[in-house]
C-alpha cells in the first residue's frame, strides 16, 4: 500500500446513542516528574507507527503516527461491526474500568482552546490537517472576535459526542469520543507496562464505530494525529505536567525509528 501519512481531515459530526459513563482516575496522585520520553515506531506497509495502551487494564493498539491531522481514533468493539481485523485485537470499550464517554457538555475533539483570531492569521495552527475554516480564510485581514469557540460544527444527541472524519485520499471514518487513562510503549508489553504504564494521562479520542478506504485493510489499528493543534497526546502530557514542552521529534528510517515527545531525541 502507499504511504498516508500526511492525511488532511474535514470535520463534521453525526448522532450516536449514550453508553452510560465510568469513574475515570487522573494519574497525576502518582507524581512523576516531567521529563523527556522516546519511543519506538515500527514500520510498515510504507507508514511509520506507535505502540498506545489505553484503558485499565491496558490494551494495545498499533496507530499511524500522522503530522497532518490532529484526531486520534482506533475501533472499538462492539461498536465497530463492519471493521475489519488489522495487526492487534480490537479495543473492547467495557473491559476497561476507567474509560468514560463524553457527553455533549465535555466534547472536546471540535473544540480548539486558542483564540480564533490566531487561527484565521497563522497558517501554522493545526498544521496542514486541513480541519477547520477553509485555507482561503488564513491571512485574512478582517478581525473576528470569538476566542475559544467552536471551529467545527458538533451535533449530538442523548448526551453524546459524535464525529465523522473524511481524508483527501478518500478514507473515512466514523466516531464518538471517549476519555481514557492513555501511555505510549513498544510492542513489549511486559517492558512497557513495567517502564511507562505510570506516565499514563486521560486523553480524549475518536471511538470509531464505521471505517472506509484504506482503513478497512490497512495494517494499523488506527491514527494517532499529531499536527500543531489542542487535544493531541503531546498536547495532553504537556497539560498534565509529564513533559517538560510542548514538542516532540520524529526519527524515522525504513526498519522504524523513534519518537520523541517534550523534546528532542539523539539520532
Amino acid at each position: 500500500s502507499t504511504k498516508q501519512v500526511d492525511r488532511r481531515i474535514i470535520d463534521s459530526n453525526r448522532q450516536r446513542q449514550p453508553l452510560p459513563p465510568k469513574q475515570i482516575h487522573d494519574n497525576n496522585d502518582v507524581e512523576a516528574k516531567a521529563k523527556v520520553f522516546t519511543f519506538p515506531l515500527i514500520a510498515n506497509s510504507g507508514t511509520h507507527h506507535a505502540t498506545m495502551y489505553i484503558g485499565s487494564p491496558p490494551q494495545k493498539q498499533i496507530l499511524i503516527v500522522d503530522t497532518g491531522s490532529r484526531l486520534t481514533a482506533f475501533p472499538c468493539k462492539p461498536q465497530c461491526r463492519n471493521c475489519m481485523k488489522h495487526v492487534s485485537k480490537q479495543f473492547v470499550l467495557d473491559s476497561s474500568s476507567t474509560h468514560h464517554i463524553n457527553t455533549c457538555a465535555e466534547c472536546k475533539l471540535t473544540r480548539a482552546e486558542f483564540s480564533l483570531d490566531a487561527y484565521l492569521t497563522r497558517g501554522e495552527i493545526g498544521g496542514n490537517s486541513g480541519d477547520g475554516p477553509s485555507p482561503g480564510l488564513r491571512g485574512a485581514g478582517k478581525k473576528v472576535t470569538h476566542p475559544q469557540r467552536n471551529l467545527f460544527p458538533n451535533s449530538c444527541i442523548q448526551s453524546q459526542c459524535a464525529i465523522e472524519q473524511h481524508y483527501t485520499e478518500g478514507s473515512s471514518w466514523n466516531a464518538f469520543e471517549v476519555t481514557d487513562n492513555v501511555w505510549l510503549g513498544s510492542t513489549d508489553e511486559s517492558i512497557s507496562k513495567r517502564e511507562h504504564a505510570k506516565h499514563s494521562t486521560p486523553f480524549s479520542f475518536g471511538c470509531q464505530t464505521q471505517v472506509t478506504g484504506l482503513f478497512e485493510k490497512q495494517y494499523a489499528d488506527g491514527i494517532m494525529g499529531m499536527s500543531l493543534y489542542t487535544h493531541t497526546l503531546v498536547n495532553a502530557w504537556y497539560r498534565h505536567k509529564m513533559i517538560p514542552q510542548e514538542t516532540f521529534s520524529i526519527c524515522l528510517n525504513e526498519h522504524g525509528g523513534s519518537l520523541t515527545i517534550g523534546g528532542t531525541g539523539s539520532a
